[in-house]
């Protein structure tokens, strides 16, 4: 797979860099939802450059949480699949979206709450 890969990425390589010396540098970069990242240049020509591939495991919530947003594959979580978005099991890349907070608001304003009322607390004892 390996190969075929690499043949792959050779190709959008070649054609971005002829396209590069006849239209000069991209506009910008465009993401689509199979994961292709692509050039857009001023003559409207659109170049796929890269391949943005996806991961999965049968058991999400038994990877080894490392640090943070951090996981790694464990043997309770089963191997780790890479693929192309879109396909299999594997969901699509939604560009330009946001992501929703990983932040517990519960949690922080609870904590907030708390040191408020120390802060207080202690000021009252002076």
């Amino acid at each position: 797979m390996g190969t075929a890969r690499r043949q792959y990425m050779d190709e959008f390589k070649r054609e971005a860099l002829e396209l590069l010396v006849s239209s000069g540098r991209p506009l910008s970069v465009s993401i689509g939802t199979d994961g292709t990242l692509s050039y857009v240049y001023a003559n409207g020509k659109t170049v796929p450059a890269y391949s943005i591939p996806l991961g999965n495991v049968i058991s999400p919530d038994n990877l080894t949480n490392i640090t943070g947003d951090v996981f790694q594959v464990s043997s309770e979580s089963g191997s780790l699949v890479i693929g192309t978005a879109g396909t299999g099991a594997l969901g699509t890349i939604q560009s330009s979206e946001l992501e929703s907070s990983t932040v517990d608001l519960a949690t922080q304003l609870t904590n907030m709450v708390a040191t408020q009322s120390a802060y207080g607390a202690s000021s009252l004892v002076a």
